[in-house]
């Protein structure tokens, strides 16, 4: 398993849920801090010179690099400026190639 692999544990991979709030529950999401433009998943664990990994997914189908909407381009770049590294991924081996190569100190194959 990644995690333990690299002395992560499960809880340390979080799914921010932007994604899956219907109109009618915006409101009261949004009163409870969730704001658009985050990506998908979160890592806490600091690597070389970074602070965490954020990674967003996108469906198999989408270019990652054109599939981004205009709020999660600001939000990559702000995270990226504050330190963070910041990737996408469309397919579960992607995903897993960046947490490895994250995990692993191989940011430069990212």
């Amino acid at each position: 398993m990644v995690c333990t692999a690299y002395d992560a544990k499960p809880n340390e991979l979080m799914h921010i849920p932007n994604g899956l709030i219907s109109q009618a529950s915006m409101r009261k999401v949004k009163s409870l801090g969730v704001r658009r433009g985050y990506p998908d998943l979160f890592m806490p664990i600091p690597k070389g010179s970074y602070h965490g990994l954020f990674l967003e997914l996108k469906a198999p189908d989408i270019d990652v690099a054109r599939g981004l909407s205009p709020d999660q381009k600001k939000v990559l770049k702000q995270l990226r400026d504050r330190g963070y590294m910041v990737a996408t991924a469309n397919c579960l081996s992607d995903a897993t190639r960046v947490i490895i190569a994250y995990l692993g100190g191989k940011h430069e194959t990212i």
